[in-house]
């Protein structure tokens, strides 16, 4: 069998999990990554049963590293598996990683999160207000807890609300946090309100945004969410006194008319 073994850099998934799978997106905090300091990978060949060393460089500048630097070690079989079963085939591929931390001294590293944007958008095939978070600093944001509501701008009555726990980040990493929909989205102004905490720390952001026309029937189309009709009752109340007067109006004004018609005719 033949295994590519490969440095990979940690990043922060969707879930706010730290994640060691290839295809870590660049983030701009980051001075370096372990793929950077690494050398590249290497395809090995084995027999059934069989192990081999792989060895790998590692270049760490001269000045040292501020912080720490994550990612690890992945190898994964190049062959597919597939089984199949009634009506579909499944493609298997197996992999596993060995996590790698590199660090030249102790100092201790500020922990920072940011809100570096907020809109609405699409995540698991799921209507939702996406806030983009970052961890700006070379340390792990650990046990974090998030807890967002989404309010029509000036409002403080919640329409969309999202708590998770045990949440991670890696360092020099930023990911997109799903305030999830299970309706249609509607145009309109909103704000976005995210309390952030780890032991020691507490984050409290607010954000404005905007859901255009155009964004929200897009999203809707995407997801297969129709806008549910609302019947505006107090419109529809405030029209039907209306109507009532007016019919009374033109009640009182016949009567009067025919009060002052002389008489015999």
């Amino acid at each position: 069998m033949q295994v590519r073994v490969t440095p990979t850099t940690a990043w922060t998934n969707s879930n706010i999990q730290i994640d060691y799978g290839p295809g870590a997106p660049k983030d701009s905090s980051a001075s370096t990554t372990l793929t950077k300091l690494m050398s590249s990978g290497q395809t090995v060949t084995l027999a059934p049963k069989a192990t081999q060393r792989v060895s790998f460089t590692l270049r760490t500048p001269k000045a040292g590293l501020q912080g720490l630097v994550l990612g690890a070690i992945r190898a994964e079989d190049q062959k597919s598996y597939k089984q199949r079963t009634k009506g579909f085939a499944i493609s298997n591929k197996f992999a596993m990683v060995l996590g790698v931390q590199v660090q030249t001294n102790k100092d201790l590293i500020t922990q920072r999160l940011r809100l570096t944007g907020v809109k609405a958008g699409v995540q698991t095939n799921q209507a939702a207000v996406l806030a983009t978070l970052s961890n700006p600093q070379p340390t792990i944001l650990n046990r974090l807890q998030l807890k967002a509501k989404v309010m029509r701008r000036g409002e403080t009555k919640a329409l969309l609300t999202r708590s998770t726990t045990r949440n991670a980040m890696a360092p020099n990493s930023h990911a997109t946090f799903a305030v999830f929909s299970r309706t249609a989205l509607r145009p309109g102004k909103y704000t976005l309100d995210l309390v952030a905490t780890n032991p020691g720390h507490r984050w409290h952001f607010k954000e404005n945004f905007t859901i255009t026309a155009a964004q929200a029937t897009k999203i809707n189309k995407q997801v297969h969410l129709k806008v549910k009709y609302q019947i505006p009752w107090p419109w529809l109340l405030i029209g039907l006194l209306m109507l009532i007067i007016l019919i009374l109006l033109i009640l009182l004004l016949k009567r009067r008319r025919k009060d002052d018609s002389p008489a015999g005719h």
